[in-house]
């Protein structure tokens, strides 16, 4: 989903695409609560429902993101993701916790409703909003920086694959984004490799304990809060580069020590370290 969101972010109504993500996030979950109900979920309607709502806020979070660079200058983008990090952190301090405690009294069938009603609340503020669009003049000064295409591609599908690798052909010409792409795609292949199995790892040394898991959430949004509140009022370091190394190395480190502990006093502080 992730070759073709920015193509369509580009298109259409920005807030649009991110009222549809909090609908598909609402309709999955409701499609979930209905078969628990019945008793006939299986795992296999896990992985429809994630895949489902996984494609369609990869278009959702590129909707956002690109519009808050339209509501800011291009210094005050560190300030501004900062600030949209304390926002994604900050309901991983509550969530997770309120979650773990919920679980054990009311079940799934009693969260997930709750689920539907936090959707129903974040479209409600989502409407009210205005969300900016890029200016035709823009789009019309981005298209003209496109490498010329050769006359060749005249049919629909090569205009369309013009379209889609635009992205890659802009980097791989440019030595120092080739680079950043290089280090962070193999960070984060790493790092999501160690993020597939964090819930399942803690579950499995702590009993099954949804209390833990929680708890663990909570340590990491309250660092993520604060790591976030630093950089939004000091505004990054100059040598941004060097910091966001930094950053790498440090997660790793984290993501190692936490692999290895066994108890709530190693995840805790070394979560709030790695995330």
């Amino acid at each position: 989903m992730s070759l073709f969101a920015g193509i369509l972010v580009d298109r259409a109504n920005r807030k649009h695409l991110m009222l549809l993500g909090d609908a598909i996030a609402a309709a999955t979950t409701l499609f979930i609560l209905v078969f628990y109900l019945l008793g006939a979920l299986t795992v296999w309607h896990l992985y429809l429902a994630a895949s489902v709502q996984g494609g369609f806020s990869q278009i959702q979070e590129l909707a956002y993101s690109t519009s808050v660079t339209q509501l800011v200058s291009a210094k005050n983008y560190t300030r501004a993701n900062s600030m949209s990090s304390a926002v994604h952190y900050g309901s991983n301090i509550v969530a997770p916790a309120l979650a773990g405690t919920l679980y054990p009294i009311i079940g799934l069938s009693g969260i997930l409703p709750i689920d539907l009603v936090i959707f129903a609340v974040a479209t409600a503020t989502l409407t009210g909003v205005q969300i900016p669009q890029v200016k035709p003049e823009e789009a019309k000064e981005n298209s003209e920086r496109q490498p010329p295409r050769p006359e060749k591609l005249t049919t629909k599908i090569s205009s369309m694959w013009n379209e889609l690798t635009f992205g890659i052909r802009y980097i791989w010409q440019r030595n120092s984004l080739r680079s950043l792409l290089w280090v962070t795609a193999l960070f984060w292949f790493a790092h999501d490799l160690g993020g597939a199995i964090h819930s399942p790892m803690i579950l499995a040394r702590s009993g099954n304990n949804a209390q833990v898991l929680g708890a663990i959430a909570t340590a990491a949004g309250m660092s993520g809060v604060t790591g976030a509140a630093i950089l939004s009022t000091w505004g990054g370091p100059k040598q941004r580069v060097k910091a966001m190394l930094a950053g790498f190395i440090g997660a790793g480190l984290s993501k190692t020590i936490f692999g290895l502990g066994r108890s709530l006093q190693v995840w805790g502080p070394r979560s709030s370290v790695l995330l």
